[in-house]
């Protein structure tokens, strides 16, 4: 009786796992979405061993799914991705049909990474609407005018930097550009996001930079982090590990701590994103009528008060974030800019000349006239 009523249990059991398995791998067949299994890309033995990266995996799935324009990813029996491949698609994607793909993929961690899960990124739902509702309006037009003071002092020191470290070899000059675009985005990004002279480019041994740079460096060990994560989660919490370098995190929260609390005593005003959260938070900056069309049609709205949810832990999170994704995105695209316009002496004159036109007419560089720079923007966007 006991042996008959275990096997119907066990049948039912097996029923219940193999449907719940069965749904997740046929979840992109089900919606006529074409896909592929992770590890048919890349293995979690090849990132371990580096003989892949996350930039090798994204060239391979644009490469497989190119002619389709999108396809379905799969990792650990989960669909977790839609890779998109078509520019038209991504736009009404992003833009027109922006309502039925609101949510990216979310990182669950535990209590030790709080600060991770109050980053607008790793938010979903209503939550992330109402913090994308407070944060959007800090990157206006008017906002970013504030900021200008700091675009103009780096890009001095940058030249600085380039007449002191250069070396002249033969008829030309030399110096190393990928060091000195990374020390300018840090410098650049440090003083809007914080109001802080890091002095990267000044400072051979400037802490910030060293810190900028081992945050986007992942060794055998994080990697291997990130494999306990996503196949053994209740280990990785267990054991209370970090996707994050510590060191990195310990670092900058330290600098965001002392800098929001010598802010908050002081009453000190300085143009940049941690003041203008903060102005958010206690009500002096409310969310005035945004400067042009493209701004309103952005603006997310249904969402709580700019006050309800802008805690000092949610400001010190978003700061970071800041800091972290600015300094990659900047240095990455200055990086290939320079690289294009040493290769093509043309385009660069052309643009020098533009760049000259308007300094000398209006002694300097502001918000309106690298906006009037047609060409300029013809060569970011290309």
């Amino acid at each position: 009786m006991w042996f008959i009523i275990s096997v119907i249990l066990a049948t039912i059991i097996a029923a219940i796992i193999f449907k719940k398995f069965r749904h997740k791998n046929n979840y992109w067949l089900d919606q006529n979405v074409p896909y592929i299994n992770a590890n048919d890309v890349g293995s979690m033995y090849e990132f371990l061993t580096m003989k892949k990266s996350i930039i090798d995996v994204d060239v391979k799935l644009y490469k497989l799914f190119k002619c389709l324009k999108f396809g379905g990813l799969i990792e650990q029996d989960n669909p977790t991705n839609l890779v998109v491949t078509d520019l038209d698609l991504i736009k009404k994607i992003t833009v027109k049909d922006f309502d039925y793909f609101t949510d990216r993929r979310t990182l669950k961690l535990g209590n030790k990474e709080e600060y991770i899960n109050l980053m607008l990124v790793n938010r979903s739902g209503q939550d992330w609407k109402d913090l994308r509702a407070i944060l959007s309006p800090t990157f206006t037009s008017g906002k970013i005018r504030r900021m200008f003071e700091h675009f103009n002092r780096c890009g001095h020191e940058l030249g600085d930097y380039i007449q002191t470290n250069g070396n002249k070899v033969g008829s030309g000059f030399e110096i190393n550009v990928h060091e000195c675009i990374c020390r300018y985005a840090v410098d650049v990004i440090a003083a809007t996001a914080f109001g802080m002279d890091t002095s990267a480019l000044k400072d051979p041994n400037s802490m910030f930079y060293k810190m900028a740079k081992q945050a986007g460096q992942i060794g055998a060990w994080r990697k291997f982090v990130f494999l306990l994560f996503f196949t053994a989660p209740w280990l990785y919490r267990a054991l209370k590990l970090s996707i994050m370098d510590t060191e990195v995190t310990g670092f900058f929260e330290s600098i965001l701590n002392k800098a929001l609390k010598a802010r908050q005593e002081s009453k000190e005003k300085k143009d940049d994103f941690l003041q203008i959260l903060l102005e958010r938070k206690s009500g002096v900056l409310q969310e005035e009528e945004l400067a042009d069309t493209f701004e309103k049609d952005a603006k997310v709205s249904g969402s709580k008060s700019a006050t309800a949810e802008l805690s000092d832990e949610v400001i010190r999170a978003n700061t970071l974030l800041f800091f972290l994704v600015g300094f990659d995105t900047i240095s990455t695209a200055l990086g290939f800019a320079v690289h294009l316009l040493s290769l093509h002496q043309d385009i660069q004159e052309k643009l020098r000349k533009e760049v000259d036109k308007f300094m000398e007419e209006s002694r300097g560089l502001s918000y309106d006239n690298i906006n009037q720079m047609e060409y300029l923007e013809m060569f970011i966007s290309g």
